[in-house]
Formats: structure tokens, sequence, C-alpha cells
């Protein structure tokens, strides 16, 4: 049975994937919008107001810096951002700020061919007792009925130095 995910500004989206047309769509729509990907890949519910800002000016910036390696014409707002090295989220403890750069990894390297991203924290520790932690939450996560949160769970394989993506067992047709 597939379960339903379903946003109010895009068409609902199950679990089943049947032709690799189908999975080319979604990966396009995820490609161009981090919070579809939180939201049907994830299966994350709620997206707190904050948060929401952070999704969206990351995907800006991502885009910016794809439309100009595309030599693409840029807006005015991309070009004002497209020479930024990052965002930076000046928060407290306890406001998401690990959570939504363990989703900005999984986005990037599930939508993303071929991508590369260097993990750095103050120490090795904290990188692999904070950052892949909260990974390998959000990539395991269950919802109440037992069955993953995750719309390809194992698709994300969590080793202790490295994150990738594993097309094991994944087939279409």
């Amino acid at each position: 049975m597939s379960s339903l995910i379903q946003s109010a500004d895009i068409a609902p989206v199950t679990r089943k994937t049947q032709t690799i047309a189908d999975f080319t769509l979604l990966l396009k729509r995820w490609q161009r919008s981090m919070l579809h990907f939180v939201t049907e890949f994830l299966g994350i519910e709620y997206i707190d107001p904050l948060q929401l800002r952070a999704i969206k000016a990351i995907q800006r910036l991502v885009w910016a810096k794809i439309k100009r390696w595309q030599k693409k014409r840029l807006t005015l707002r991309e070009a004002k951002i497209v020479d930024k090295i990052g965002i930076s989220i000046m928060a407290g403890k306890g406001v998401g700020k690990d959570a939504l750069m363990a989703c900005g990894i999984i986005w990037f390297l599930a939508c993303f061919a071929s991508s590369k991203i260097p993990m750095t924290g103050p120490s090795e520790d904290q990188v692999k007792d904070i950052l892949l932690a909260e990974i390998a939450k959000w990539v395991n996560r269950l919802k109440a009925d037992g069955t993953s949160a995750c719309m390809f769970p194992g698709l994300i394989k969590i080793q202790a130095r490295k994150v990738f993506v594993s097309g094991e067992g994944y087939s279409f047709g």
C-alpha cells in the first residue's frame, strides 16, 4: 500500500514510483526545491517559519551558482548572492541548525549527481557525533506506524567518516 504525501502547492506524490520516468520527474522537482525534497523524500511534515526561510535561502544560493556555472543570465537578486560562500545562521540551542545542515547535505547528495560535500566542524568528534548523527536521524526516521518516513530508505548510506548515495536495491519498471 502506498502512502500519500501532500503539499498545498504541488500535486500529490506517492511512495510508489513505477518507472524511471516517474523518478526523473520527482528528481527534477526535488532539484528545484529543497522544500519539496524535505517534505516528500524525508517525510518531514512541519517546517518552522525560520527554518523555511533558511531552506529558501539555501536553494536560492545553490540555483544562482548553478545558473552562473551554466552561463545563464542571472536575475538582479541572484547576482547579489551568487558570490557568497554560504549562508550564516546565528541562533541559540535547539532551533534546528544541525537538522537544517543535515537536510541540505542529504538534498544535495540525493539530487545532484556526483556531488561531494565537505563536512567540517570545530573537531572531528563534533562532525561525527553531531552532524553525521543528525543525517542518520533524518534518513532512518520512522513514522508512527513503523514504516520509514524517508521515501527511499537505504538510498543514503552513512559510515563513520562519510555519507554517500547507493542505488543498491532500487529498480523501476
